[in-house]
């Protein structure tokens, strides 16, 4: 009687997994895969978002929110020379040695900088603390998703992207949601440490895969179909082209203003940079949990019933609300609280606006050949 129950036991947890794997649409043979992958994304988002939320808290305790724009100049100048710098590795090199540089030097940097912080005297290396973030967010994307690119087939993508796309915002709700208990356990300085964990973790499991899947990830690349250039010169006479390009550098600059606001209300509310690393990562937290809820239930089935057009209305009008509000209450000499929960509101509403208008925005991009 006890084999028989132990082999009802078994059976029925294989058909469970075969329900959730038919429920994710992954295929049998790509479940390991799959797995690995999504590991991937947790460890390297992980790694990130500790990075982010020690670099923010250590940031805005030092310098205050008054220095974040040129914070924001110095990342869009490093994030260009960086992403140029990394097209042209990814030219020379395969894909498999650039991950494992890749990864190798986001880990190396955050053992350099915690050393930094511990050995040299002054603040002046945390003030390049949040430029290496987001390098190093932008790296991650560049990174995870040129990988899957090559990992998977263009038909694997379109059922398997959107599954693996997920695993950023589980992590960074995950570690956000954690990450007060951390700060009290080792401080926010040693949020750093943990980053490194993550990142060597990572590193670890990309040299798996560069042994694995050598093919794949050679610089031996086929070509299944001519290539096409459509000329520069006639996309910039393209009015289209000039009011897509126009709207996205308006939303660009809008989004750095409440950012801005958000970090300067935030640091006058919280002086000491364990609580500040403790509400940026609680913050984070709830901003992947709604950014994950909005994408996987909320902006499919908007877009579907309401198109395009009513999305990218709405949303710029939603961040226009709460700063509205926001203005009129600073004017009118409002209490810090309500001036901190409005800035809170207006940081949540950007997420709301990427959840609902990213999807839309690609659609507006399938009209290119």
């Amino acid at each position: 009687v006890p084999a028989t129950q132990a082999e009802t036991e078994v059976g029925a947890d294989v058909a469970i997994a075969g329900r959730v794997l038919a429920l994710l649409d992954i295929r049998e043979n790509e479940r390991a895969l799959v797995g690995r992958v999504l590991l991937l994304s947790l460890l390297l988002s992980g790694g990130n978002a500790l990075l982010h939320t020690a670099a923010y808290a250590l940031f805005l305790t030092e310098f205050g929110g008054e220095a974040l724009p040129a914070i924001y100049i110095a990342s869009s100048i490093v994030g260009v020379l960086v992403s140029f710098a990394y097209l042209r590795i990814n030219e020379r090199f395969p894909l498999g040695r650039v991950a494992v540089g890749t990864i190798g030097g986001l880990l190396a940097a955050v053992l350099l900088y915690r050393l930094a912080l511990g050995v040299l005297p002054g603040a002046w290396p945390i003030y390049g603390l949040p430029v290496f973030a987001a390098l190093s967010a932008t790296l991650k994307v560049t990174l995870y998703w040129n990988l899957l690119g090559r990992l998977f087939t263009l038909q694997q993508g379109k059922r398997l992207f959107g599954l693996l796309g997920t695993g950023e915002l589980i992590a960074t709700t995950a570690v956000g949601l954690i990450s007060p208990v951390l700060v009290a356990l080792v401080g926010t300085v040693n949020l750093l440490s943990a980053a490194a964990v993550g990142f060597l973790a990572a590193l670890l499991l990309v040299a798996r895969f560069v042994r694995a899947f050598a093919t794949h990830l050679s610089d031996d690349r086929t070509t299944t179909a001519p290539q096409t250039t459509t000329p520069r010169a006639g996309l910039l006479r393209n009015r289209y082209v000039l009011l897509i390009v126009g709207v996205l550098a308006l939303y660009t600059i809008s989004s750095y203003l409440i950012d801005n606001i958000f970090y300067i209300e935030v640091e006058q509310r919280f002086r000491n940079a364990d609580q500040l690393a403790s509400f940026l990562g609680i913050f984070a937290g709830v901003l992947g949990g709604l950014t994950l809820i909005l994408q996987a239930f909320v902006s499919g089935r908007v877009l579907d019933r309401y198109g395009v057009q009513p999305i990218l209305i709405a949303a710029p009008s939603l961040a226009i609300l709460w700063m509205a509000a926001y203005a009129g209450a600073a004017l009118a000499g409002g209490p810090q609280a309500v001036l901190f929960w409005l800035a809170v509101l207006a940081n949540l509403s950007i997420v709301a606006i990427d959840a609902l208008d990213s999807p839309g925005f690609s659609l507006l991009y399938q009209v290119f050949p």
